[in-house]
């Protein structure tokens, strides 16, 4: 056995366990604020606050934290009518949905950014 093998101690990188420490409480403020946040725009979220991050560390640290992402799962599609009603929906009388999307996007981001996580008993506006 090599001698630098038989004496070698790994270090611990303090300075990086405090950088992760402190990214931890911070990703979980932002977490709190808006937990529909992905990990792209948390990552953007804390570039803007000082932080030197990339997505990798970002996406490590809130696997290690069990945070995950509210939004809605694959079988949520509010374009499909509900059985029991049998109402058939067409966006724009061709059957397509292209031209929708904007609208759609528009009011998913409503509902799941503003409506469904804000408490409305108070209404600020």
């Amino acid at each position: 056995m090599p001698r630098s093998s038989y004496y070698y101690k790994p270090h611990e990188d303090l300075h990086k366990r405090y950088m992760d420490a402190t990214a931890k409480d911070e990703i979980m403020q932002i977490y709190s604020e808006t937990p529909f946040y992905g990990i792209r725009r948390i990552t953007r979220e804390l570039h803007r606050r000082g932080y030197r991050v990339n997505h990798k560390r970002v996406r490590r640290l809130r696997r290690e934290t069990g945070l995950r992402t509210i939004y809605p799962r694959p079988h949520f599609n509010t374009s499909e009518p509900h059985p029991e009603h049998g109402i058939a929906i067409s966006m724009d009388g061709r059957g397509r949905c292209r031209d929708n999307a904007k609208m759609e996007r528009f009011w998913w981001a409503l509902k799941y950014e503003d409506i469904k996580l804000k408490d409305r008993l108070n209404p600020s506006f």
